[in-house]
């Protein structure tokens, strides 16, 4: 009995002596298999940031720059150039894919004579036609014109006009010598957007209104009131959101602005007509603009029009109407 006892755990002995090789041999090749998957991971996750920022920066009027805005997003993500194979704008400019290919080299895998294995991937962003635009900041801008229009350069006699030609600072919710308004009793071009009182209001700021859908010609309330607090306490929050702790006093070349950033917003343009009290007011069209300060005593909020766009709302081209906008989203 004794005897077989001993032999049967020599034979055990051998049995594991011969499967330890493999069964370390598989132990290391699921090492490098997890380091593959987290290498394919943060590829593919650059990848999906990448074309979501192309197509929310250039697409569908700047293939060049949808392009360049990508691989520089891919950049940011620690991609290096020399893994982006390519990016690609379809031919109707609605969508943009980029491929990355990254060489991981094995580690265990060496003792049975693996060295490398390619990792691949790769995303595509298009951009669709959205219900509402997110960004649009729930105050006015004074517009007399009498009809529709997609720009505020088009407002008749209003003296706006963008940094890129030519414009300079302007004020919105201006604080009125003698507290006297400056549209109409009891307004100073705010906005009741989705719903009135200060907290609704302030909330816009912070997240920018996001529906239902504002086109030209739509009539919306006005918020009464000056609204100092919820006015420079949803601006802070909309920057410490972003990470910001402070304004950017003036704006970069409109080709250098980021389109997430907190301090690019969507105006709507409106023709106030002398409102009395709580009124509805028409909205005429609609204009990108830098916020550079908001001033936390009298509420003034002080920018400059620019042609660049909120990175969720990318009107149309000038000159079609109504003003619809466009939303980057993953198809693959």
């Amino acid at each position: 009995m004794k005897q077989r006892r001993r032999s049967s755990k020599g034979q055990t002995a051998i049995l594991f002596a011969l499967a330890l090789p493999a069964m370390l041999g598989a132990l290391a090749l699921c090492t490098d298999v997890g380091m593959m998957y987290l290498n394919w991971e943060e590829l593919q996750k650059a990848a999906d940031a990448a074309v979501l920022a192309g197509a929310n920066r250039g697409l569908p009027y700047d293939a060049a720059l949808a392009t360049q805005t990508a691989e520089q997003y891919a950049e940011m993500n620690g991609v290096p150039q020399n893994e982006i194979v390519s990016t690609n704008v379809a031919a109707d400019d609605m969508s943009i894919t980029m491929t990355l290919r990254r060489d991981v080299p094995y580690t265990f895998g060496r003792v049975l004579g693996l060295t490398s294995a390619p990792v691949t991937v790769s995303a595509t962003a298009g951009i669709q036609s959205a219900e509402a635009a997110c960004g649009f900041l729930p105050v006015g801008v004074p517009c007399d014109a009498s009809a529709p229009v997609s720009s505020v350069s088009q407002c008749s006699g209003s003296g706006y006009n963008t940094v890129e030609n030519g414009g300079s600072m302007v004020q919105l919710k201006p604080f009125p010598s003698g507290q006297m308004s400056m549209q109409g009793p009891g307004n100073w071009e705010p906005l009741a957007l989705g719903g009135a009182g200060g907290s609704q209001y302030e909330k816009n700021i912070i997240y920018g209104y996001s529906g239902p859908a504002l086109t030209p010609g739509a009539t919306v309330s006005t918020e009464t009131g000056q609204i100092v607090g919820p006015t420079f306490q949803g601006f802070q929050q909309r920057l410490q959101n972003a990470g910001q702790t402070s304004f950017i006093s003036a704006p970069p070349e409109d080709s250098s602005i980021d389109a997430a950033s907190p301090q690019l917003v969507l105006v709507p343009l409106v023709n106030f007509a002398s409102p009395n009290g709580k009124s509805s007011v028409q909205i005429v069209g609609f204009q990108e603009m830098w916020v550079s300060n908001v001033d936390g005593r009298t509420a003034t909020i002080s920018g400059y029009f620019v042609n660049q766009v909120p990175g969720c709302s990318i009107p149309q081209a000038t000159g079609q109407n109504p003003i619809s906008e466009y939303s980057a989203v993953l198809i693959q």
